[in-house]
């Protein structure tokens, strides 16, 4: 039987979350980094995620590490 790290977390309904380009919630992410952008459609959204966050419905287990994309 094979056994991966996400079969374990789908049995305990645990969701990552995190990903490029999502609008930025710091109730759901971390932001470490703030990216500067002249694109006024990318700002307030996420850049890199250097870490993915975990939720288990809605409470959140570990927010995402991430770099957000700012207007300059």
């Amino acid at each position: 039987v094979v056994v991966t790290k996400i079969g374990i977390l789908d049995s305990y309904d645990v969701k990552a979350f995190g990903a490029k380009g999502d609008v930025f919630d710091p109730n759901l992410h971390h932001s470490i980094q703030v990216v500067p952008t002249e694109d006024k459609t990318q700002d307030g959204t996420i850049a890199v995620v250097l870490q993915k966050g975990y939720k288990s419905g809605d409470k959140i287990i570990r927010p995402a590490m991430v770099s957000v994309f700012e207007v300059k």
